[in-house]
């Protein structure tokens, strides 16, 4: 199984290069409803990129019109395109229809289908666009959370899961 972490502005001032000897891939968020951008996602993925480390970033939904979100996730990307994995980040509110809405809407975009980071019960309701990724939010209980603990079997849930997060915090 590949390692990962989930970075963002919280995480400002991370030594990212001394964490990628114990990292596979680092995802990223980048931008938030349609006026938010992460002021630390652009070094942090540039470090990646630098650094030939695997990366993806992230939309973190809001309850604005599905079009207009992924118009700004595109926009605020453009340099990430074709080089790491776009995910929409469907946490809130949101139905089905505008889950689907945005992401085929950023493939219209990009030509890329992004994943999807939720919890499995979202995907379980059935509807979700067959061609994303899942990036699951399930969190075992893992004293300790870090990259080598002992790990339950994954969750399952409907679609081609690509990703478990397992932990909202942990240790590197």
């Amino acid at each position: 199984m590949l390692r990962g972490i989930d970075i963002s502005n919280h995480q400002a001032g991370i030594d990212l290069p001394a964490l990628f000897p114990h990292v596979d891939f680092v995802i990223c968020k980048a931008t938030e409803g349609i006026g938010f951008v992460d002021k630390q996602c652009d070094s942090f993925i540039q470090g990646c990129m630098t650094a030939g480390k695997p990366f993806g970033y992230y939309h973190f939904a809001r309850e604005n019109s599905p079009y207009s979100e992924a118009q700004f996730f595109y926009e605020n990307t453009m340099g990430y395109h074709r080089n790491g994995v776009p995910v929409l980040d469907w946490e809130t509110s949101q139905n089905v229809a505008w889950v689907n809405s945005f992401v085929e809407r950023f493939h219209r975009l990009s030509g890329i289908w992004p994943w999807i980071y939720g919890n499995p019960w979202r995907f379980n309701q059935g509807g979700v666009n067959k061609n994303c990724g899942r990036w699951i939010a399930q969190y075992p209980n893992v004293l300790n959370p870090g990259l080598d603990c002992h790990l339950p079997p994954m969750p399952e849930t409907d679609g081609l899961v690509c990703a478990w997060q397992y932990a909202s915090d942990g240790r590197v």
